[in-house]
C-alpha cells in the first residue's frame, strides 16, 4: 500500500527539522556537523528562514485538504516560534541596526548567526563576515509572507517598530557593499566587502513586499503598517538591472542569483534579463552533483587550507576545475520549475536530487556539497568532469532538504505556487506600464499668479489649494525621521537622507492631515539653478520622465512646481513652452496631466503615516528663502551638476566672491596683507567651485554603488542619494 504522501513528509519534517529545533529559541541549526569549516550547530539567519519553510508549506498542505489539525497547529506554531527566535535575536541587536542606519559600517551589522540554544551572538563583530544584506532581506520577505498567509509574527508596537527599522537597514542595500551570501566577500576570500546582485535582489523584494503591509495581518490597523521609501525600490532595481547578471565584481556569476531571479526573491522586473541570468547560472556552474556556488571557489577542495579562512589572490587558478559541487542548487531550480509551470523540468531537477541524496537513519538526506578527493584531482584535471565526488559529512543541509521538500509538495500537488506567495510576487514580474504622471502648478502669491496668467500658464496661490499644505523636502526627511523611532530599544526613524523624486511625488496625510512636498530638484536653497526659468523647465522634464520610469504601485505620481517671481525673468519662456507641453497631456513621449490639485488628488498616489512620535510641522520654513539665500548641502548630499547650471553657477560664485572679498572701494588694495603685515591667503576658488556645485544638486541622480556608473537623462532625474 502506498502512503500517504503527507503522512510520508510529516513523518521526515518531524525528524529532521522539528526533531532540531530548539524548544525554547525556536531557532534551527544549520546542520550537525562541527568540522574546520565552522560549527553548523549554530543558527544561522539565512538557514533558519529557508529551513521553516518546509514546515510551513506541510502546514499549508494541511490547510487544503482540512485534515490533522493537531498536526496543522503543530507545524504552524513551530514557524511562529522560528521566526520569533530570530526576530528576538535581532531585537537584542538594536543598537547595531542605530548604528549601521548612520554609516553602514560592517562592524555594526546585525550578526549572521546566533547560538541554537541562547539566541545570543556566538563571534565577535570582526571576527566574521556578519554584513549579509540578503540573509536579512530574506527574513523580512518571508515574514511578509508567512504574515499573509495567516500566521501571526509580530505581536506588538514595539516590535512593529523595529522590524520598521530593519526596512530602514536593508534601504541602502543598493549602495552597500556586504560580504554577500557565501559570507566572505570578494572571490578571493580576502574579507573585503563588495556590491553583490543576490543581495540588491533580496533587498529590493523585502522592500517591495513590505511596501504598505500591515505586520498585524487581518487583525491589524494602521499603527502596524510598514512604509517604504519608493525611491529605494527604484535606485535596487536601477543597479539590479545594470549589474545581471554578473553577481559582482570579483565573481562573474554565482548560483546566489538563482534566489534573486526566482523563487523566493522574484526581484528582476524584466523576464529576458531573468532567462538570460538563469541561462548563464546553469551553463557556467553545472556540474554532475549539483552547481558550483562560482567560478574557482575553493570552499572544502582538496586543495584548500582550512586552517586559513582568506586566499591570496594568486591561488585561485588552482581551484579551477575542482570546485565543489552543491546539490542545493537543484532544488532552486527545481522550485524555479514548478513556479514557471515546466512540469518535465521540474521532474528533472526532483530526479536529480533524488541521485544526489544520501542514506542517514532510514532517510534520504541531502548533503551540502560534494566534493573531488585529493587524490583525483590530477584526474580531474585532464578529464574534466569524469571524476566521482563524494559528499562531505554535513548531512542533511536543513536548508537544502527544506527546499526539496517545498518542490516535492509543488510536483505531488499537496501545495500550489501562489501558497508559497501569497503576496503573488511570482505572477508581477512582468514591468507595468508607465503611468501617467500628473502636474499641479503652483504660486507663491497672486501677483506672481496673474503675470504667468498673462503668459498663458495657469496655476493657484498656496491658498487656494487648502487644506493641502506645500512644505520642503526637508520637511518630508524630518517626518521620515520619526517612522519606526522606538526610545525603548534606543532606535530613531529612517536615517537623514533627503527624499527622492518618487518620494515627493505623493501627496502624504500626516496624522490626518494632506501635504504635497517640493522635489529636491526645485529647491532654491540647494540649487542656484532653481531660480533659473529655463533650467527649472529642463528639470521638471527630467522628473516627468524619471517618475514615468519607475513609479510603480496604486496612484499617479503628482509632481507640485512652485512658481516664484524670478521665473518672471529672462528664460521664462521655457515654462511657458512647458506649460502648454503640460496641456498637450504629452510631454516628450510621457502621458502627463495638467490640473487643479484638487482634481488631482483622487488619482495622487498617497501614503498615509499616523505613528510620527515628536514630529512637528515647521511651518516657519519659508517656500520661497530670501533674496541672495543659498544653502550649501554637504558632501554626501551632492548630486551631478546640470550642463546648463555650471555658467549661471561660475557667474554668481565670481561675483559672490568678489563682492565678499572686496566689499567695495578701497578694500582691493588692502586685499594683499593683514593689519600686522602678514601676506593675506588668497580664496581658493576651485574650493568654491566645488561647494557650489555640491550646492546644485537638483538632478536627483544618485550614487548607486560599485562598478555602476551615474547615469545622464531622465534616469539620473530622480535617483536621488
Amino acid at each position: 500500500m502506498t502512503p500517504d504522501p503527507l503522512d510520508r513528509l510529516h513523518q521526515q519534517i518531524r525528524q529532521v527539522i522539528l526533531a532540531r529545533q530548539h524548544p525554547v529559541t525556536g531557532l534551527l541549526p544549520a546542520s550537525t556537523a562541527v568540522n574546520a569549516h565552522g560549527d553548523y550547530t549554530d543558527a544561522w539567519v539565512r538557514d533558519v528562514v529557508y529551513g521553516l519553510l518546509a514546515p510551513w508549506g506541510l502546514a499549508l498542505a494541511y490547510r487544503r485538504v482540512d485534515a490533522h489539525a493537531d498536526r496543522r497547529y503543530e507545524l504552524e506554531h513551530a514557524v511562529v516560534r522560528g521566526f520569533r527566535g530570530l526576530l528576538g535575536a535581532m531585537m537584542r541587536q538594536a543598537d547595531k541596526v542605530e548604528a549601521f542606519k548612520a554609516n553602514q559600517d560592517p562592524r555594526n551589522a546585525l550578526h549572521a548567526k546566533y547560538a541554537t540554544a541562547t539566541g545570543m551572538p556566538v563571534v565577535g563583530d570582526a571576527a566574521w563576515g556578519h554584513l549579509q544584506v540578503d540573509a536579512t532581506a530574506l527574513f523580512l520577505l518571508q515574514l511578509a509572507q508567512v504574515t499573509a498567509s495567516g500566521l501571526p509574527i509580530v505581536h506588538s508596537e514595539v516590535e512593529v517598530r523595529f522590524v520598521q527599522n530593519l526596512v530602514h537597514y536593508v534601504g541602502n542595500a543598493y549602495r552597500s557593499p556586504d560580504f554577500g551570501i557565501w559570507e566572505r566577500g570578494d572571490k578571493a576570500n580576502q574579507g573585503r566587502v563588495e556590491l553583490n546582485a543576490s543581495s540588491v535582489a533580496l533587498a529590493k523584494a523585502a522592500l517591495e513586499a513590505l511596501d504598505g503591509f500591515d505586520l498585524y495581518g487581518a487583525a491589524g490597523g494602521q499603527r502596524s503598517v510598514l512604509h517604504v521609501a519608493p525611491d529605494d525600490v527604484a535606485r535596487a532595481r536601477l543597479v539590479l538591472a545594470a549589474m545581471l547578471p554578473r553577481e559582482s565584481a570579483s565573481k562573474e556569476v554565482d548560483a546566489a542569483l538563482l534566489a534573486a531571479v526566482g523563487y523566493p526573491a522574484f526581484a528582476v522586473d524584466d523576464p529576458a534579463l531573468a532567462v538570460r541570468t538563469r541561462r548563464e547560472v546553469v551553463q557556467r556552474l553545472r556540474g554532475r552533483h549539483g552547481l558550483k556556488r562560482f567560478l574557482r571557489d575553493g570552499h572544502q577542495t582538496p586543495l584548500e587550507d582550512p586552517t586559513r579562512l582568506h586566499y591570496e589572490p594568486e591561488e585561485l587558478a588552482r581551484f579551477a576545475g575542482i570546485e565543489a559541487e552543491w546539490p542545493l542548487f537543484e532544488a532552486y531550480l527545481a522550485l524555479d520549475a514548478a513556479f514557471r509551470g515546466d512540469t518535465a523540468g521540474l521532474a528533472t531537477h526532483r530526479a536529480r536530487l533524488a541521485e544526489l541524496a544520501v542514506e542517514q537513519d532510514g532517510l534520504a538526506l541531502l548533503p551540502e556539497l560534494y566534493t573531488l578527493p585529493a587524490g583525483e584531482v590530477a584526474a580531474e584535471r585532464a578529464a574534466p568532469g569524469t571524476r566521482p565526488r563524494v559528499p562531505n559529512d554535513n548531512v542533511p543541509l536543513l536548508w537544502a532538504q527544506s527546499l526539496a521538500w517545498l518542490a516535492e509538495m509543488l510536483d505531488e500537488g499537496l501545495i500550489d505556487p501562489p501558497d508559497l506567495d501569497p503576496l503573488g510576487r511570482h505572477v508581477g514580474v512582468q514591468r507595468p506600464r508607465g503611468p501617467v504622471v500628473q502636474v499641479a502648478l503652483l504660486a507663491t502669491d497672486d501677483a506672481v499668479q496673474g503675470a504667468f496668467a498673462d503668459l498663458g500658464v495657469p496655476s493657484q496661490t498656496l491658498a487656494q489649494v487648502a487644506p493641502v499644505r506645500l512644505r520642503l523636502a526637508d520637511g518630508l526627511m524630518a517626518a521620515w525621521s520619526r517612522v519606526g523611532a522606538c526610545p525603548t530599544l534606543g532606535l530613531s526613524g529612517r536615517a537623514a537622507r533627503r527624499p527622492g523624486a518618487l518620494a515627493t511625488a505623493r501627496v502624504y496625510r500626516l496624522r490626518g492631515d494632506p501635504y504635497l512636498f517640493l522635489p529636491v530638484a526645485t529647491d532654491p536653497r540647494s540649487s542656484l539653478g532653481a531660480r533659473d526659468p529655463a533650467w527649472l523647465a529642463q528639470r521638471i522634464r527630467a522628473e516627468i520622465a524619471f517618475l514615468h520610469r519607475h513609479a510603480r504601485g496604486t496612484g499617479r505620481p503628482t509632481l507640485a512646481v512652485l512658481l516664484r517671481p524670478e521665473h518672471l525673468g529672462p528664460g521664462h519662456e521655457a515654462l511657458v513652452a512647458l506649460a502648454a507641453d503640460l496641456r498637450s497631456r504629452r510631454l516628450d513621449g510621457v502621458p502627463v496631466r495638467l490640473d487643479r490639485l484638487a482634481t488631482l488628488l483622487p488619482t495622487a498616489a498617497g501614503e498615509r503615516i499616523d505613528d510620527l512620535g515628536d514630529w512637528a510641522d515647521d511651518a516657519a520654513v519659508p517656500l520661497v528663502p530670501a533674496a541672495g539665500a543659498l544653502h550649501l548641502r554637504r558632501g554626501e548630499d551632492a548630486a551631478p551638476l546640470a550642463p546648463d547650471a555650471a555658467l549661471a553657477i561660475e557667474r554668481e560664485g565670481r561675483s559672490e566672491l568678489v563682492a565678499r572679498v572686496l566689499g567695495g572701494g578701497g578694500r582691493a588694495r588692502r586685499l594683499g596683507r593683514h593689519a600686522d603685515g602678514r601676506r593675506r591667503s588668497r580664496p581658493a576658488r576651485p574650493r568654491l567651485r566645488r561647494r557650489a556645485r555640491r550646492a546644485a544638486g537638483g538632478a536627483e541622480a544618485g550614487r548607486v554603488g560599485e562598478g555602476v556608473q551615474r547615469g545622464v537623462g531622465p534616469d539620473a532625474a530622480g535617483a536621488g542619494i
